[in-house]
């Protein structure tokens, strides 16, 4: 077991670890109070590498979070979520929170969808980059898809309020759930080439955590599913799930990108 340190506070938690051997988390970086931090100090992003903690810093507020494995294993890139000030909005009750990009030595704010609030969830190995932000008035939030020519886009729903993506392959096909209208239920989705493919559902709500593989002329999307009707925001807690595998069949002539 080794020791990995800090940043010069008192805490510090791995993440996860790429195909380069780095290690991904974050650290306090001293000790002064910070009441946006759930480590009750200001909190930064690392890489650990060769017994060597790099602090990534954040987009100018006191904290940054890497995501729970936040790329598809790429060497030296980062993806997550940063405060950009110290002052509190008055819907979210924190700071404005930007999601970024870390690469070649440089966190890059990816912007929102014109909300105070987003994060990135994953980047392919392409530099795409997907995750959730909120839209203007921070009361609804969608999935988005970043790239460094097109910027942010919007991902959509089903028709209800919000939505989120979990996941993008390196030919950047999107995974996620997002709601129907009235948002008291959502099913997981495959967003490919500009449209938002409704993956169904064991019961009726859904949610999908994992990565599209591409096998020949065929998807498989394993994921999660619940078995009865609860909604999200009442009892979502108390569900029964079962995990499934959802595969699509493409015609031979079904260009793949």
């Amino acid at each position: 077991m080794i020791d990995l340190g800090t940043l010069g506070g008192y805490e510090s938690l791995g993440i996860y670890v790429n195909n380069g051997g780095q290690v991904i988390g974050f650290a306090t970086i001293n000790g002064t109070p910070d009441p946006y931090s759930f480590l009750g100090a200001p909190t930064h992003t690392f890489i650990w590498q060769n017994g060597a903690m790099l602090d990534l810093g954040t987009l100018g507020g006191p904290d940054s979070f890497p995501s729970n494995g936040g790329v598809n294993d790429r060497n030296g890139s980062v993806a997550g979520g940063s405060y950009t000030n110290s002052i509190p909005n008055p819907v979210t009750g924190i700071p404005t929170q930007d999601p970024f990009l870390w690469r070649n030595g440089q966190m890059l704010d990816l912007g929102t969808l014109g909300g105070t609030n987003g994060f990135a969830a994953v980047a392919n190995s392409q530099g795409q980059v997907v995750g959730q932000s909120n839209l203007a008035g921070d009361l609804t939030y969608h999935p988005f898809l970043w790239d460094k020519k097109k910027g942010l886009t919007d991902l959509g729903t089903f028709g209800g309020s919000n939505g989120l993506a979990t996941w993008i392959n390196d030919a950047g096909e999107v995974v996620g759930e997002a709601d129907f209208p009235g948002d008291a239920t959502h099913d997981a989705f495959l967003w490919r080439r500009g449209v938002l493919l409704d993956l169904g559902n064991l019961g009726v709500t859904v949610v999908l955590r994992c990565d599209p593989n591409w096998h020949g002329q065929r998807y498989h999307l394993p994921g999660q599913s619940s078995l009865n009707r609860h909604s999200r925001s009442k009892e979502e807690k108390n569900m029964k799930s079962r995990t499934w595998m959802w595969t699509i069949v493409l015609s031979l002539s079904a260009p793949r990108d």
